[in-house]
């Protein structure tokens, strides 16, 4: 749940770096990060009303294996 905070702006910076013609990437960019920024702000809002202040483990952590062979993971 963590990773959409880490990932959905990277993915709007893509977006936005990767549009297709120079002229439209002024036009375009700030609506784009206005809507990233705005899903980020959702998700941040929707993380912390699942926020349980009273466990006291790790709550919104991932653990997928990468590349088993040399032991590299996404935590």
């Amino acid at each position: 749940m963590l990773s959409v905070l880490v990932w959905l702006p990277i993915a709007g910076v893509l977006v936005i770096g990767l549009w297709p013609h120079p002229q439209a990437e002024t036009k375009h960019a700030r609506p784009v990060a206005l809507v990233v920024a705005s899903a980020v702000l959702i998700w941040t809002i929707f993380l912390a009303v699942q926020f349980n202040p009273d466990q006291a483990t790790m709550q919104f952590g991932e653990f997928v294996p990468w590349i088993e062979a040399i032991g590299f993971n996404y935590h």
